[in-house]
């Protein structure tokens, strides 16, 4: 598969930063797995480290963004 990358703002790192901390109060793992992966995505994360780290398959990652 080839390279994925998203540029996010300042606000919308913040905003999923947030939305990260709110999960895991929650104990939301699914949400936790998806705000860790699109942060990594806009690090410039390779899929298949994020996927891995996350616990689900490359295509996975490549869904949610």
């Amino acid at each position: 598969m080839l390279g994925v990358s998203i540029r996010i703002t300042t606000e919308t790192r913040k905003e999923l930063e947030t939305t990260l901390r709110r999960a895991f109060t929650a104990g939301d793992l699914g949400l936790v797995k998806r705000a860790t992966a699109l942060l990594g995505i806009a690090r410039g994360e390779p899929v298949k480290q994020i996927a891995l780290g996350v616990g689900v398959s490359p295509a996975t990652v490549y869904a949610w963004r």
